[in-house]
C-alpha cells in the first residue's frame, strides 16, 4: 500500500491532488464480538482439519488485539485531521 501511495501522490501531485494512506491497525470495536466466528465446517472438523488449531489461535490472537486497539475516537480524529484540505499529512 504505501509503495501505491507514494506513486499516487507523485503521479497526481501536478494535478494539485494529494494522496493519503490511513493504516490504523486494530480498532477497538465490538467486531469482534458480532462479526468474528469461526466458520461451522472448521468447528466439525476439528479434529481432521489441519487448520483447525491454527484457525482458533488466530482468532484468539485478534480478538486479543482488537481490545488493545486503538479508540475509534482516536481514528476519527486522525482521519479528520488527514482529510483537511488545508494541510493533509
Amino acid at each position: 500500500m504505501e509503495g501505491l501511495t507514494q506513486s499516487l501522490r507523485f503521479e497526481l501531485s501536478p494535478f494539485r491532488t494529494r494522496v493519503s494512506i490511513i493504516e490504523p491497525g486494530a480498532i477497538n470495536t465490538d467486531v469482534a464480538t458480532y462479526s468474528m466466528f469461526i466458520p461451522q465446517s472448521i468447528q466439525e472438523a476439528s479434529s481432521t482439519s489441519p487448520f483447525a488449531e491454527m484457525t482458533k489461535s488466530i482468532m484468539e490472537k485478534s480478538k486479543a488485539l482488537i481490545k488493545k486497539g486503538s479508540s475509534p475516537r482516536l481514528v476519527a480524529d486522525t482521519v479528520l485531521k488527514i482529510v483537511n484540505p488545508n494541510n493533509p499529512e
